[in-house]
């Protein structure tokens, strides 16, 4: 039986009665039929109860399951839907976040990108500044002592912190440029390779500056100077002339002009020139350049060619309008080297020098130069010519110009030791020096220091080989050394150099009756004298040739030459004349000739005692004795004067 009929229920547990024994009768028959179908009939009610009972389970288990089923699909829909839902939430939410955190970051970044602009912006203002301070500072270190190491050192500092700045590398070039026109127009001695290649690189700055800023005169004034260095005096004159079309009211234009037209004259040997015209313009100029330099100007601190500069530009002040007082002693040195070199003025080339001093009390070029001023000319005064020296030098210990002033200041007054170690410190300052070479060479000559002379001499040499003055001082070197053939040899040289020149005849002339070639030594003389009629040392010289020549009267004529051709020291002629008349016997004008030379030197020994040998020989022994005192004087231990002094008793 199924498992659902077992446990029906509804069904109760009945069980059917046993069946007697022996057989039944028919109403128990009948009963039992009864019994039976209404059991059967029971029994199908159960059946039926329970199939329907079955069925209602069986509906009942489907609505479950399709209860399930919605409540399953719902839920599904409901979890998808909220599922969507969340998601598409949480995509607006991370959208907006995200465009929060985009819009917070752009802000952020966007006040950090201002702070930053404004921090760069600032410290671009500050580099600019002190970019155009160390500019500033090196133009005007530049104009007031024109001293180009230093300004160029400041004006590398600025380039590194600003060097977009086309004005800072534009004074950079210019400056640059006019070191070298500065050290090439006090050169004392011909350019070697290595100073034309700097020039050359001056040059190429000056057509860069050029390029970069063609209505500026700067270029061609820089290329102009370097022209007039080279000596190309008529390139020079037409980039001059450019310079002075842009900006003729510029006083360094004017000022550099006058300087190209006072090379001009100064390189004019051949004196092709009118001298005294040009020096006329130079001078109008210098004039020019003074009254333009004392008129106000302004400069502007920031050049807004540049975008830093530009930026910095509203917070940089211009500097209020101002005189030039430091080009105007530049200038006025300017209009003094005029007077003492070219005019040979030297009073008032002292007036402009102590006109610059006046703006400068420092000033170290004006200084030096009005002391060469006084050490020029007839009226030397080396008192006040020191002073100026060592003023210069208190200044500018490295002026070299200030230690060859105080070695000639020496060198006059004959204290050559003194004189050599002023020129020995302006060499080490100056090693390439051609003056401080030459001179030294000269004392050591004076000091009969033959070796250091000959030495300095070749020093000399190798730095201008064209240089006929020295080897006419190398000759009297080797002269005196006992080297003829070498000082012949060296004057050879020379005349080849400069022909028809009479300082070179004359040596010549020396060295050949040195060496008893009396003839040849005549020879030199003559010529010597037909280019210079004046020259009294030449004059004396022949006749001591002539006297070799035993032709005495022509050596008498000739001494006279010397005498009244005699501009300085007159006195060594009159008593070698008085000399020569003693030994021609010619007593009286012997005794006035060493009369007149010991009246102009006293200390001139020699004259007192030839007038009283003279005058002991005419028996005038007072005279005599009066004479012999004064050289007695002088002498005092003199053998011979003793001999005489005995004679005259």
């Amino acid at each position: 039986m199924a498992d659902n009929e077992k446990n029906t229920p509804n069904a109760p547990e009945e069980s059917l009665p046993p069946a007697p024994e022996g057989g039944a009768t028919s109403g128990q028959n009948q009963v039992s039929n009864e019994t039976l179908a209404k059991l059967v009939d029971t029994l199908n009610t159960l059946v039926r109860r329970e199939t329907a009972q079955t069925e209602s389970l069986e509906r009942i288990e489907e609505q479950i399951e399709e209860t399930q089923e919605k409540q399953e699909a719902s839920r599904e829909a409901w979890t998808t839907w909220l599922t969507h839902f969340m998601l598409d939430r949480e995509a607006g939410w991370r959208k907006w976040m995200v465009q929060l955190t985009v819009r917070v970051l752009a802000l952020v970044m966007g006040i950090s990108a201002f702070w930053g602009f404004m921090g760069w912006y600032i410290d671009r203002i500050e580099i600019v500044r002190m970019s155009q301070t160390y500019c500033d500072t090196a133009v005007q270190v530049y104009e007031e002592e024109e001293n180009s190491t230093v300004a160029l050192e400041l004006l590398d500092k600025a380039v590194e912190l600003n060097g977009n700045d086309s004005d800072i590398r534009f004074q950079r070039a210019f400056i640059g440029g006019m070191a070298v026109v500065h050290d090439l127009l006090n050169l004392d001695r011909p350019v070697n390779r290595e100073e034309l290649d700097r020039a050359h690189g001056a040059l190429a700055q000056a057509h860069m500056l050029q390029r970069l800023r063609p209505k500026s005169p700067e270029s061609h004034i820089l290329s102009s100077q370097i022209y007039t260095a080279l000596k190309k005096f008529e390139t020079a004159e037409n980039e001059m002339k450019k310079a002075l079309a842009l900006a003729s009211d510029n006083p360094l234009v004017r000022w550099r002009h006058a300087a190209l037209i006072m090379e001009q004259v100064k390189n004019d040997q051949k004196k092709a020139l009118d001298h005294a015209a040009l020096l006329a313009e130079a001078e109008k100029e210098l004039d020019a350049a003074l009254a333009l330099s004392q008129k106000p100007r302004r400069h502007s601190l920031v050049n807004t060619s540049s975008l830093p500069s530009l930026l910095a530009s509203p917070f940089v002040s211009a500097d209020p309008e101002e005189t030039n007082p430091h080009l105007d002693k530049m200038i006025l040195l300017w209009k003094g080297i005029l007077e003492a070199e070219h005019r040979k003025n030297y009073a008032k080339a002292r007036e402009y020098y102590t006109d610059a001093i006046k703006g400068d009390p420092g000033f170290s070029l004006a200084l030096s130069s009005r002391g060469i001023a006084w050490i020029s000319g007839a009226n030397k005064d080396y008192v006040k010519a020191k002073e100026d020296f060592l003023r210069a030098l208190d200044t500018d210990p490295n002026c070299v110009q200030a230690y060859y002033g105080l070695g000639m200041v020496y060198g006059y007054q004959d204290r050559y030791e003194t004189a050599k170690s002023y020129f020995d410190k302006g060499l080490a300052i100056n090693a390439s020096s051609l003056r401080l070479l030459k001179w030294r060479g000269i004392v050591n000559a004076e000091m009969q220091q033959w070796d250091d002379a000959l030495k300095d001499y070749e020093s000399a040499l190798d730095l201008d080989p064209a240089d006929y003055d020295l080897y006419i001082r190398k000759a009297k070197v080797l002269e005196k050394t006992g080297k003829p053939q070498e000082a012949i040899s060296d004057l050879l040289f020379a005349e080849e150099l400069k022909p028809d020149n009479p300082d070179i005849a004359y040596n010549l002339g020396n060295v050949y009756l040195s060496v008893g070639d009396t003839e040849r030594a005549l020879a030199r003389y003559g010529n010597a004298l037909k280019q210079k009629p004046e020259f009294d040392d030449c004059w004396a010289a022949q006749a001591d040739a002539l006297v070799k020549a035993n032709r005495m009267d022509e050596a008498l004529e000739s001494l006279n030459h010397a005498v009244t051709s005699a501009k300085q020291d007159p006195e060594r002629f009159l008593l070698r004349r008085g000399t020569l008349e003693q030994t021609m016997g010619k007593a009286e004008p012997a005794v006035a000739d060493f009369r007149a030379a010991r009246q102009k030197d006293p200390k001139l020994a020699p004259a007192w005692l030839g007038e009283a040998k003279v005058l002991a020989d005419l028996g005038r022994n007072d005279e005599a004795r009066t004479a012999l005192e004064g050289y007695i004087n002088l002498h005092p231990d003199d053998a011979e004067a003793r001999v005489l002094q005995e004679r005259l008793k």
